[in-house]
């Protein structure tokens, strides 16, 4: 639809959104310069919602071995370079980012190690001056790792290019480019567990289950480690928690370890509570949103056996995990059912088909599995608020084009999607998640209707 069709209803939007940042100052309740507590930053539900755009189209992009890259990530989506070779160059010219940038890449290779430059003088990505930004060495444990380089905001064009070797074949994939929220509603997520997360929560995996069901591209960062207690998690949060400045929700399944090594329930039971305690405070000291998982179902094969269920997790995610959930974490905790939402005891407990062998770890289904735990219980809460974006009676996630089509403006009130196709648009009270979508397509010249508002 050309511009002007949508101009008349932009100007009274805006108009709408100038009125509700003067009411704001005006009625102020106190509620936003409270600070948060537990998960109250998620009892404001769109709060919650993240940025569904937040992709950083490059202005130019090579790699060796070539890869179409400029087109996958001209087109907002993740560059993969499926040829094996041991060595792998990649080139990708900025543009302003006023707020800085992530890019991200994940390497597939037993080990390998990388270097990061920028160059503000570079012509074509090899010419100019270079300083190193980033740089490391990787010995890869068991499971999937995202790995990314942070560049600080910057008003200029830049190059940034990374050379990545191993020893033997390797291929990259999830590359990706984005612009860093100012206010943080990145779509960044970060994984904290032992064996069980490592081995199972991809990248890709995640990325596409979300945008198939909400029309969302987060990231996630799959930082477990295999026999990590509750403790370990513990001391780690502060450095990984550094190592993901940008990271907005924290996704934590921790303390199988604890109780294989304590149970019956209530041996370790101190323990467990008191560092998922301070691992929650922590997460939320940061500004950051935890989510924490009920505990998986373990069918132990050793003495003493499950079942009976008073020898595995079960007595812990009770007098434990859904407590602690519906205190720090409320919007994932279903009050009805007396649960958390991110249910991986129910669901394993109920699909043993996908537990490994020993009873606690997965199989192949039972990996896909924790990922769509992810991407489908706590999306449905992360996503709530935009699983439908303009109100449209339209099912299923919106395409690539439909999300690059959208508009968006906001105050601290309200805010206002429009879809620059259709005409369409969408006011949204941002404290009580009220909706006033228009009632159809506004023809040329013509706003969408409002006498509903």
């Amino acid at each position: 639809m050309p511009t002007r069709a949508i101009l008349p209803g932009l100007v009274l939007l805006v108009a709408l959104l100038a009125a509700s940042r003067g009411g704001q100052a005006a009625g102020d309740d106190g509620i936003a310069g409270t600070p948060a507590r537990s998960c109250d930053v998620a009892e404001h539900g769109d709060e919650l919602t993240p940025l569904w755009n937040w992709r950083l189209v490059p202005l130019a992009a090579t790699s060796d071995p070539d890869s179409g890259l400029f087109e996958a990530l001209q087109a907002q989506r993740d560059g993969r370079i499926e040829a094996w070779a041991k060595a792998v160059r990649i080139a990708v010219q900025l543009p302003p980012a006023e707020s800085g940038a992530l890019f991200t890449f994940e390497p597939a290779a037993p080990s390998w190690r990388y270097r990061a430059e920028v160059s503000e003088d570079s012509t074509d990505g090899a010419d100019g001056t270079w300083v190193q930004c980033a740089a490391g060495e990787h010995v890869r444990q068991r499971g999937y790792r995202l790995w990314k380089v942070e560049l600080p905001a910057s008003p200029k064009q830049r190059w940034l290019r990374i050379a990545i070797s191993a020893e033997e074949s390797l291929a990259v994939g999830s590359i990706g480019l984005y612009s860093l929220d100012p206010e943080g509603r990145n779509d960044y997520w970060v994984v904290l567990g032992a064996s069980i997360q490592a081995q199972s929560i991809r990248n890709d995996v995640f990325k596409q289950m979300v945008a198939e069901r909400y029309g969302y591209d987060p990231v996630i960062f799959n930082t477990g480690v295999g026999g990590w207690q509750t403790k370990d998690v513990r001391d780690a949060l502060p450095r990984i928690l550094s190592e993901h400045p940008h990271a907005r929700f924290v996704v934590i399944h921790i303390g199988g370890n604890n109780v294989s090594l304590n149970r019956p329930y209530p041996g370790g039971e101190r323990e467990i509570r008191d560092d998922l305690v301070a691992i929650l405070d922590g997460i939320v000291a940061a500004g950051r949103v935890p989510i924490l998982s009920r505990l998986s179902y373990r069918a132990y094969k050793w003495d003493p056996p499950v079942p009976p269920e008073e020898n595995g997790s079960g007595p812990y995610v009770t007098a434990i995990y859904d407590p602690l959930i519906q205190e720090y974490c409320p919007l994932f905790f279903d009050e009805e059912a007396g649960r958390g939402i991110v249910d991986a005891y129910g669901w394993f407990k109920s699909h043993p088909q996908e537990l490994a062998g020993d009873g606690i770890h997965v199989n192949e289904a039972g990996e896909m599995s924790w990922n769509r735990l992810w991407a489908e219980q706590a999306g449905k809460i992360v996503y709530a608020a935009s699983e439908d974006p303009m109100g449209s009676a339209s099912e299923g996630a919106q395409s690539e084009e439909e999300v690059r089509s959208m508009l968006r403006l906001e105050s601290d009130v309200l805010r206002v999607e429009i879809d620059a196709t259709t005409g369409r648009w969408a006011l949204i009270d941002r404290r009580s998640g009220q909706r006033w979508p228009s009632e159809g397509a506004a023809s040329s010249g013509e706003a969408g209707d409002v006498t509903s508002l």
